[in-house]
């Protein structure tokens, strides 16, 4: 039961339940298959649109179909566990009910926060993910959903306002380049800066497909709270009190899960408020422990890497009989001859970015999601 309890309380709360899913119109897909163990590698496809020109009128079809072609890219899974050890009076007269309580509630809350960290550090390309942490070096798989962040496309390319799967205030070529100094409020998040994402996301040689939902096309826009802050900061038409004007709509609020804990939506994207977005640098608030880009080294500090999603951002699967969502492993043992009480969770589990190579590509490019890097004000 206490195992049932902890999933409750830290995978069904995490940012990552409200968007997964067994097929392609899932924002994360989970992966069925449930046979694997640590450390296995999961092979996975993902399909291409199809490009063919078709034929006219009467003209003979046998012989021009077009094949389907796959993507391929591969993920692991690996365990992840974590132990309490609480200290206190343990007899057979005293169960300790309020001592497993706790031990319950702070594993649940150690889970939920890690299970967001990795989701956000992997669609955020957070190859420094882990910085700062006392014994961590920068990458660790354990804030990174058990594999290594893909660097995202575009990051590099030196564009003004970024290229292919990156995108960044017009001027802005690279992220040490974000800087509160210029026009007032030139590199904080804005409607502008929406608009740019979902028209790339619809323009892309492979367009990122919308997560749909009861019909619906929608993407999702996972932003640090220091951007919110931005994006209601700025006044005039066509600001923050536009979002406030748009539908949260016909109804489907409370039964779509999609919505739950969103701050609004505009043109078409949900926009969801969350903390564990990679920022800055690892001395600076807003921060949490394995979020942190280490922007410092790049020149710059405030940056944030807000994320649009569309359906197949990333992919997900769990191990050795476990299913998303049903268990958490939970061991419980006694020691110090009944005076104190060990507790440990473990959940198999992998999550990653989907990106794909295509051919005569170079590099591979993420698969459903833009990264937009932005200046956040701290408060």
């Amino acid at each position: 039961m206490l195992s049932e309890e902890l999933l409750e309380q830290a995978i069904y709360a995490s940012v990552a339940s409200k968007f997964i899913g067994r097929d392609e119109d899932s924002m994360i897909r989970v992966m069925p298959d449930l046979k694997r163990r640590p450390g296995d590698t999961i092979q996975y496809a993902l399909e291409k649109k199809l490009l063919g020109a078709g034929v006219l009128g009467f003209d003979r079809l046998k012989g021009k179909e077009e094949q389907i072609q796959y993507l391929p890219d591969q993920f692991s899974i690996n365990a992840l566990a974590h132990a309490v050890n609480i200290v206190g009076e343990m007899t057979q007269q005293r169960v300790p009910w309020p001592m497993r309580k706790r031990a319950r509630a702070r594993l649940a809350s150690w889970l939920k926060e890690r299970m967001d960290v990795a989701l956000l550090n992997q669609l955020g390309g957070n190859t420094n993910a882990g910085l700062g942490v006392t014994g961590v070096s920068a990458g660790d798989l354990r804030y990174t959903g058990m594999n290594a962040p893909v660097a995202i496309d575009g990051l590099t390319s030196a564009v003004a306002g970024g290229s292919g799967h990156w995108l960044a205030p017009p001027a802005i070529t690279a992220e040490s380049g974000l800087t509160s100094a210029g026009t007032a409020n030139a590199n904080v998040y804005s409607l502008y800066l929406i608009n740019r994402a979902v028209t790339r996301a619809e323009t892309l040689t492979f367009p990122i497909k919308p997560v749909i939902y009861d019909g619906e096309p929608y993407y999702v826009n996972f932003l640090h709270p220091f951007s919110i802050n931005d994006l209601k900061s700025l006044t005039g038409e066509g600001t923050w009190d536009f979002i406030q004007s748009q539908i949260l709509a016909g109804g489907k609020i409370a039964s779509n899960p999609l919505f739950t804990g969103a701050i609004g939506m505009y043109n078409r994207t949900i926009i969801h408020k969350d903390a564990h977005v990679p920022f800055g640098d690892t001395t600076q608030i807003g921060a949490p422990q394995g979020t942190a880009l280490g922007t410092a080294a790049n020149g710059t500090t405030s940056v944030a890497r807000n994320i649009l999603c569309g359906a197949q951002a990333g992919v997900m699967a769990f191990g050795r009989k476990t299913e998303w969502p049903d268990q958490v492993k939970w061991v419980e043992v006694a020691d110090d001859y009944m005076r104190e009480l060990g507790v440990a969770c473990e959940v198999v589990f992998g999550l990653k970015t989907s990106v794909f190579t295509d051919v005569g590509a170079a590099a591979a490019a993420y698969f459903a999601s833009i990264v937009i890097s932005v200046w956040a004000n701290t408060p």
